[in-house]
């Protein structure tokens, strides 16, 4: 396995490769990387045949005709010059390859030495104030005379010179077409441009080769990459302590302290979580507390269990037995942006949409925060619509949209914090009315994961064994909540908002107004004014005052 993994590092995405390549635009480098992929192909496949009949898996890549892939790296090393094509920055091919070609490469090599001999005689015929002259070739335009620029401020008369035809100026040389040149024109011709043209066909020939067996390659370089897949997997399993989970074709996701994969590495004090979701426990989980409580870390460490488990993965867990589900719907993330045109609010509410529509009774829902984008009422009633129509589905709900009319219960929701783009009236409105989508499934409500700063989300949804509180447990010091990071049963009964803006560095003088126009709403008051804000709004209307008073209108 150690002689695979040396050779899986030089396997290349071999269909960007083969497109350029067709397109007769690859680089040195792309071949390059072909010819390795190729070469270490045929070596991992030549392995698998070794190792005998010990992995189905290595089975199918022993059983691949790799004698066409070792014909095509066998064309490929035979012909190309990897190190001259890298020099010079195209196709080269080597020596004995083609004769004709070697011919001009040689006619080519030669020429050094009659260039520099013609820069010699051509020496002799300038005038004695040019101390410096070269001779050079140019594609199209053959061989030129280079010479150095003799004095600042050249006119045109000036640059004409005996026996000599201006061709161009280039920084501080002038090139001239000679009557050496004109020699060297006939006599050895285009070399160069004929030495590519001809580098070309014998490239266009190699690539229609190599396209013949196309589907070879792809074939190969897919399986490889599968393999790689599966030996990063089981690297990761070994290392981290990872446990087999057990799959079934029960309604059922239950983990006992699973962790999250990414989280752990980077947490040193990590706090492991179980959960149980089925008919039985319930199906629909409903997480109420503060930020950064760590209610969004255990619905994606779910979430990542249940689809690692799908993969055919190990787990993060201590065990795990996990229900086939179809679907993974997520309503954790709103990512913004001015093209598409929507607010982050429409966006959690088309991520809702979507999650309601595919939904099975074997899916899995993530909720996290839906319905906080718009008011608390709109926000609530659509969580709860949502919730409930999720719980009393079934084949009775023939009023339902055909969309949830399709939708089965093989999927796993997660929605965190929906609703939250919009007034918090809106948003609770919005929330309560997807919850109640989902309840109203009844034994076709799939696993869902809600995460909510509505902590009466409870009044605005049915009362159904099917859902669960949740929060995560705390201590005070100080009058300061410390997040335990476990989860209990339960709601919570606060937010800890003030508490935890004062912990992210919010001015006190802010978060002591905020706690008096809390308290004001609370009781159905008006908070009192603001005497700085109001002593700069009353000088103001002075001055206005003031000016209408006196200026004439």
């Amino acid at each position: 396995m150690r002689n695979i993994c040396s050779s899986m590092r030089f396997i290349k995405n071999v269909h960007g490769i083969l497109a350029k390549i067709k397109a007769l635009s690859a680089k040195p480098y792309q071949w390059k990387s072909l010819y390795n992929t190729l070469y270490n192909a045929v070596l991992i496949c030549e392995m698998c045949e070794s190792v005998g009949k010990v992995s189905e898996f290595l089975e199918q890549l022993a059983c691949f005709d790799n004698t066409k892939l070792y014909e095509m790296a066998l064309y490929m090393n035979r012909i190309i010059d990897f190190d001259l094509s890298k020099t010079e920055g195209k196709f080269t091919v080597k020596p004995g390859v083609d004769a004709e070609l070697d011919r001009k490469k040689q006619t080519m090599a030669s020429l050094h030495g009659l260039m520099s001999e013609t820069a010699k005689v051509e020496m002799e015929r300038l005038p004695t104030y040019i101390q410096e002259c070269s001779m050079l070739y140019m594609p199209h335009l053959g061989y030129l005379l280079g010479v150095k620029v003799w004095a600042d401020n050249l006119t045109a008369d000036d640059k004409e010179l005996p026996d000599m035809k201006f061709m161009f100026q280039n920084n501080d040389y002038i090139h001239y077409k000679s009557k050496g040149c004109e020699e060297l024109d006939v006599m050895i011709g285009d070399t160069y441009p004929e030495i590519v043209a001809h580098e070309t066909r014998i490239m266009m020939r190699l690539t229609s080769v190599m396209l013949q067996h196309l589907h070879t390659l792809a074939a190969v370089v897919d399986k490889c990459a599968e393999l790689d897949c599966l030996i990063a997997i089981s690297k990761v399993c070994k290392e981290f302590n990872y446990t087999r989970p057990t799959l079934t074709a029960e309604k059922v996701i239950s983990i006992k302290q699973g962790r999250h994969p990414l989280y752990m590495l980077t947490c040193d004090n990590f706090v492991p979580n179980s959960v149980e979701s089925s008919q039985e426990a319930g199906c629909v989980k409903i997480l109420t507390g503060p930020n950064s409580s760590g209610k969004s870390v255990y619905m994606k460490q779910i979430g990542l269990i249940v689809y690692l488990a799908h993969i055919g993965s190990f787990v993060p867990a201590e065990a795990a037995t996990i229900g086939v589900v179809r679907h993974i719907h997520t309503r954790i993330q709103s990512t913004e942006c001015v093209a598409a045109h929507m607010s982050a609010f429409l966006i959690d509410l088309r991520q809702m949409a979507l999650a309601l529509q595919e939904s099975t009774s074997n899916s899995l829902l993530i909720i996290d925060e839906f319905g906080k984008g718009t008011s608390a009422t709109d926000g609530l009633s659509l969580l709860a619509a949502c919730l409930n129509t999720l719980l009393f589905r079934g084949d009775h709900c023939q009023h339902m949209a055909l969309a949830l009319q399709e939708s089965t219960s093989n999927s796993l929701l997660i929605i965190d914090e929906f609703g939250k783009g919009t007034s918090a009236t809106d948003g609770l409105s919005l929330l309560a009315a997807c919850l109640n989508t989902l309840l109203f499934r009844g034994d076709h409500c799939p696993h869902v994961l809600l995460a909510t700063h509505y902590l009466n989300i409870k009044e605005y949804i049915v009362d159904t064994p099917t859902v669960r509180f949740l929060r995560f447990e705390f201590i005070l010091e100080d009058g300061e909540p410390v997040f335990l990071f476990r989860v209990c049963e339960g709601g919570a009964e606060t937010s800890f908002a003030l508490q935890v803006a004062a912990a992210t560095g919010l001015m006190p003088r802010t978060l002591a107004r905020a706690k008096q126009v809390m308290a004001n709403v609370m009781s159905n008051s008006l908070p009192p004014a603001n005497k700085h804000i109001t002593a700069k709004l009353n000088a103001c209307v002075e001055k206005i005052k003031t000016k209408l008073l006196t200026d004439d209108i």
